[in-house]
């Protein structure tokens, strides 16, 4: 310790003379300590900035800590999403050390509320945005901003989604055999569209109830997962805008033995259907796409158009199944012969659909949010009735 404070206070020395253009013979180690004193003063600069904008931003009033609302959802409690993605738009200019996320209130999360909040976590962890979140280290548990250890549902829903996973934390708390056998979860994440998961997705499914009891059903499956994959690595993510480039989709199942439903959600944080349609490379499109920039039209009545029309997307390719769009995803909710309930999420628009099959009636609503989320989200609730059989 006392040789390298020697060496420094030699360095500080010889270092006045170098900047008074005084000659002198350079010991040994003077390039090394040279080089290592200039990039510890390059970091005390990057931390001093640091501290400055993270002071900045708490005198606004913004700490750091993510707390969490008690219910998140894209249905019942969607202002608590516009809570959400102001407070993870801040933390996005804090440094890592002062990021916290609160999960002692909440006490609700729907399933796609669930995967955007995934989502949203692994922005923070994208390396396009200087890695606010490092993988490698490993938290530890902070039970002061833990899950309720009351809520099995939560837990279990946390923990089957890989939400630990982000930040190295294992096994923060223990699950009963009594709530694994309520809930069933199961995700997937890439960023190509592979076939294989739609068929994962499927068997998992299969294992826990009776869902595809014909090959219609598996058919409309199959083919809105499909759609929703290709959709987002063809033309979610566009090479010339900023931070959009080989992004990330979330693909997620999930059934409740109790409730007797299903949830299927998808989600990307691509450029949103608005940029899809001005990048797109079918004439068509482009048409429609000036048709919505003249009348303003709004992100609601886009989606609305798409799902309702059969607006080929894909170009030349030979499969012509995959060129009825996103018509593909109203005809799932449709045709499986259950009570359906789709949800379709991009910009600030929001379009909900349902579906009683006994009644044959269709409801649509459109909805204009007052904040935009990133990307593109869809979700379908399927009502599976109480007579449905259930493997056990």
């Amino acid at each position: 310790m006392q040789s390298r404070k020697h060496r420094r206070e030699k360095y500080k020395r010889y270092k006045q003379l170098e900047q008074s253009n005084i000659k002198f013979e350079k010991f040994t180690g003077w390039g090394k300590l040279k080089k290592y004193e200039n990039n510890k003063k390059s970091r005390h600069s990057k931390h001093a900035q640091h501290n400055k904008k993270n002071k900045l931003l708490k005198q606004q009033g913004q700490t750091g800590v993510i707390l969490l609302p008690e219910n998140i959802d894209f249905k019942d409690h969607i202002d608590n999403i516009e809570i959400l993605i102001s407070k993870f738009k801040y933390s996005m200019q804090l440094s890592s050390t002062t990021i916290k996320i609160n999960l002692s209130k909440l006490n609700y999360i729907s399933i796609n509320g669930l995967l955007y909040l995934i989502s949203e976590i692994a922005i923070l962890q994208n390396k396009k945005f200087k890695q606010k979140f490092n993988t490698t280290k490993k938290f530890k548990y902070n039970s002061k901003y833990g899950v309720n250890k009351n809520n099995n549902k939560l837990k279990y829903l946390l923990h089957a989604i890989g939400y630990w996973d982000y930040f190295g934390i294992k096994r923060p708390y223990s699950i009963d055999e009594t709530t694994k056998n309520k809930y069933f979860l199961s995700i997937k994440s890439d960023t190509l569209s592979r076939s294989h998961y739609v068929a994962d997705l499927r068997d998992f499914i299969s294992e826990k109830v009776n869902f595809f009891k014909t090959e219609e059903i598996q058919d409309y499956f199959d083919d809105a997962i499909t759609e929703a994959m290709a959709n987002s690595v063809e033309h979610g993510y566009i090479k010339n805008i900023r931070f959009r480039t080989k992004g990330k989709w979330w693909l997620c199942g999930h059934y409740d033995k109790n409730a007797n439903y299903l949830e299927f959600s998808f989600r990307d944080y691509g450029v949103g259907l608005r940029k899809t349609l001005e990048y797109n490379s079918n004439s068509k499109i482009k048409s429609l796409f000036r048709i919505v920039s003249n009348t303003q039209i709004s992100d609601s009545s886009i989606i609305k158009l798409l799902v309702n029309d059969k607006l080929p997307k894909y170009k030349g390719k030979k499969d012509k199944i995959r060129g009825y769009g996103f018509k593909r995803f109203k005809e799932f909710a449709k045709n499986i012969g259950y009570n359906c309930e789709m949800k379709i999420i991009s910009g600030d628009g929001k379009y909900d659909y349902s579906y009683l099959p006994n009644t044959d009636k269709e409801t649509e609503t459109l909805t204009d949010n007052n904040f935009k989320i990133r990307g593109f989200l869809i979700s379908w609730k399927i009502y599976l009735g109480d007579n449905n059989e259930t493997n056990n």
